[in-house]
């Protein structure tokens, strides 16, 4: 099976629309911090470019700020990408993160998520 057909499969299993996002975000696990920046997000997650190396499996802690709203979760690494195995696979490095709590904005979120796909909609032919 393609690449392709695997990745077209994988996005049609996610249970949220993701809307593309350009912010930066701390992450935070164990002792360690890291910086990163988002290229999208949902109610249920995120993918998070960044040079931190997590493996998948690790809980950590998030916060990022959406229109000026800070926005706090904790979640768990599903996914990590290497920059290598980026390369090597034409994905993009980074990682993706359930969200396993949301501590504070989580109406800031879902508005913000709402507001996009209103925004999206009205693109559409």
């Amino acid at each position: 099976m393609a690449d392709g057909t695997k990745l077209s499969r994988a996005r049609d299993r996610r249970r949220a629309a993701r809307i593309p996002l350009s912010v930066d975000v701390r992450l935070a696990w164990g002792q360690e911090r890291g910086l990163g920046r988002t290229t999208d997000i949902s109610m249920i997650g995120l993918f998070v470019r960044t040079d931190s190396q997590i493996r998948a499996g690790t809980t950590l802690a998030l916060r990022l700020y959406l229109e000026g709203h800070r926005i706090d979760v904790v979640g768990q690494v599903a996914r990590a990408v290497s920059a290598e195995a980026a390369r090597r696979l034409g994905l993009t490095p980074g990682l993706g993160i359930v969200f396993t709590q949301i501590m504070a904005g989580r109406a800031a979120l879902a508005l913000f998520i709402e507001e996009q796909i209103d925004n999206l909609a009205t693109l559409e032919p």
